[in-house]
């Protein structure tokens, strides 16, 4: 049911397949993680934050499972905070709506937002996943997709002959590369927040900037 690939290609040593077969398996869901890693204008790689309970739709892992394939591949953890505007009584009670015990008091000490000392409604993000493995050349992906298509157009659907399945819908992407591809991801669905990475390099994981959804569908602000 496979019509076409739609993240990099990774490289896979095949020692990493022929040994144990746990091992063999992680490096399989490790594969995953690695795919969607790209390098940030800061030089270090960043991935997108994604929640246990998406992986666990797209896997039919575990969280248990998740942890212990992440352990054994080498998937690094990187924790995801988004920080919203000035915070204000107000403010805190809309953000409490939707992000429940996820939310906090970002208090800003070095002026990464704006002023030194002004406090913001943050919120925890899911983490991001960065997996042990080289990306491919984009050109593999366009091959092999080539490959896919000529199946398809020869009515070659694979040895056991069913009809390709349904293209699974994509999901309205919230999380973006910079502050332009937000603003016109923001302007498509301006119902949705929209979420694009600082480029200041922190200790305990990644800040992220946000344009907030507006149920009035106003466009995004500059």
């Amino acid at each position: 049911g496979v019509t076409r690939f739609a993240t990099p290609a990774v490289l896979l040593p095949a020692k990493q397949l022929t040994g144990r077969v746990g091992t063999a398996r992680a490096h399989l869901y490790a594969c995953f993680h690695s795919s969607r890693a790209t390098i940030a204008p800061d030089g270090r790689r960043q991935a997108p934050p994604i929640a246990r309970q998406t992986l666990s739709r797209l896997t039919r892992l575990s969280r248990h499972t998740q942890r212990r394939y992440e352990a054994v591949a080498g998937v690094r953890r990187q924790a995801n905070i988004a920080v919203g505007a000035p915070l204000t009584a107000s403010e805190a009670q809309a953000r409490a709506g939707k992000h429940g015990h996820a939310q906090f008091r970002f208090l800003d000490r070095r002026g990464l937002q704006g002023p030194v000392g002004q406090a913001y409604v943050a919120w925890q993000l899911p983490n991001s996943y960065l997996g042990p493995h080289a990306r491919s050349a984009r050109r593999q992906r366009r091959r092999l997709n080539r490959q896919l298509a000529d199946l398809l157009q020869q009515g070659m659907t694979g040895n056991d002959k069913r009809p390709p399945a349904e293209p699974v819908p994509r999901r309205p992407q919230r999380f973006f590369r910079d502050g332009r591809q937000a603003a016109t991801g923001f302007n498509r669905r301006p119902d949705r927040d929209a979420y694009w990475p600082q480029q200041r390099p922190m200790r305990a994981g990644r800040l992220w900037r946000v344009l907030p959804g507006d149920a009035t569908g106003g466009p995004a602000r500059q």
